[in-house]
């Protein structure tokens, strides 16, 4: 817990690290990073934004630790098994809890910085494509382009929107009738089941080019004997 020096000796804490977090989450799920700052923090636990300051030295380590407590909570699926099996649990994973606790993907595209806590999710799905006999130049290309896919699929989808909205923000009624018929038979909704289909296939996608790669540095006579089991 950080130091609480500054408040007068007796008198009672109005809040807590605990309760900071919880409140800053709850911002970036409504109204995303830019909607969260200290003021809007210290507004809504109706403190002074000096308070917060004695528990976090700024913003950035304030979402650091709003970071950490996102990505402690999710879940990472076994790594005994197949790779292809595990990777696809890894991947679907994270779209079911991105979608459902939009913050994260809010965290995960903050001024391109990457939380430390990702490193608690990333670390499984290198360890399976390194079991698989991927190193050095080889390791880094496969888990770079995987996880910059996974992450852009999710934060794509995330903010799909259905065909019709696309259609009017891009001026539709301006095309040629020709080009109108192609842009209208584009009929992609923003629905849970288009966007479940839509990541089906970017995850089966992936599967295919992380095997491709493994291909390659076999051919290229690269690849490490994989690890049993994997």
């Amino acid at each position: 817990m950080a130091s609480r020096a500054g408040r007068s000796p007796g008198r009672p804490s109005r809040i807590s690290q605990e309760q900071i977090v919880a409140t800053a989450t709850a911002l970036i799920r409504e109204a995303g990073l830019d909607g969260c700052n200290m003021t809007q923090i210290a507004r809504r636990l109706g403190v002074s934004v000096m308070a917060l300051y004695t528990y976090f030295p700024s913003r950035d380590a304030l979402l650091e630790a709003v970071a950490a407590d996102v990505f402690a909570t999710l879940p990472i699926p076994s790594e005994e098994g197949g790779w292809k099996a595990f990777l696809t649990a890894w991947m679907r994973t994270l779209y079911d809890e991105f979608i459902r606790r939009p913050e994260a993907i809010e965290l995960m595209y903050r001024d391109d910085h990457v939380p430390r806590a990702w490193l608690r999710l990333w670390l499984p799905m290198m360890r399976v494509l390194w079991r698989q006999g991927l190193r050095g130049p080889d390791l880094g290309m496969a888990s770079t382009w995987l996880g910059l896919v996974v992450l852009q699929m999710i934060a794509g989808l995330y903010k799909l929107r259905s065909s019709a909205e696309l259609l009017d923000e891009l001026g539709i009624d301006s095309l040629d009738p020709g080009d109108r018929v192609i842009f209208e038979d584009v009929n992609v909704l923003a629905t849970s089941d288009a966007r479940r289909r839509l990541a089906e296939f970017t995850i089966e996608n992936i599967i295919f080019g992380i095997e491709r790669a493994i291909d390659r540095a076999r051919e290229a006579g690269r690849l490490a004997a994989p690890t049993v089991g994997f």
